[in-house]
């Protein structure tokens, strides 16, 4: 790479990852939405048979029994919710958790090709020789600017 091109690929590589990075949490949403929509469902429908269950009691003997029921109906569906949401989740994570680390590599070899290393990952050699291009060149134009300044003060 050349001192020319060096902040374009670094800029890109950022780029990449930033998106990369927006598309991963994205898809994680994407993922808690299908969750949610697959649990809800069932809640709902439990809801509507215990309010037909409250309607169909006749006495009191089993409208009080229905609380009772109805008690350890949601705790028992509740804690099956539960550990396939943890279940889902944790696997969801450890995807997420990969796919961002793969992000992170990806962008790690961009920019060190950005900057001249090799594939094996040898250090930066050509950083020196694109510094000593950049600054040479911006220490000339420095002391020309310098140089026109004293002459016209001259």
């Amino acid at each position: 790479m050349s001192a020319d091109t060096l902040p374009f690929h670094l800029f890109k590589a950022q780029l990449e990852l930033q998106l990369r990075m927006a598309r991963l949490a994205q898809e994680n949403a994407k993922q808690w939405l299908e969750q949610a929509t697959l649990t809800g469902p069932g809640c709902l429908s439990s809801t509507c048979d215990e309010i037909e269950s409250l309607q169909q009691a006749g006495n009191w003997q089993q409208l009080a029994a229905l609380s009772t029921q109805s008690f350890w109906r949601q705790i028992t569906q509740q804690a099956n919710q539960v550990q396939n949401m943890a279940q889902s989740a944790f696997s969801g994570q450890s995807t997420h958790a990969q796919a961002l680390q793969q992000a992170l590599q990806q962008w790690q070899a961009h920019v060190s090709q950005a900057f001249g290393a090799d594939s094996t990952g040898e250090p930066l050699k050509n950083l020196m020789g694109i510094w000593a291009s950049i600054l040479p060149a911006s220490g000339k134009a420095a002391a020309a600017e310098e140089e026109k300044a004293e002459h016209h003060a001259a």
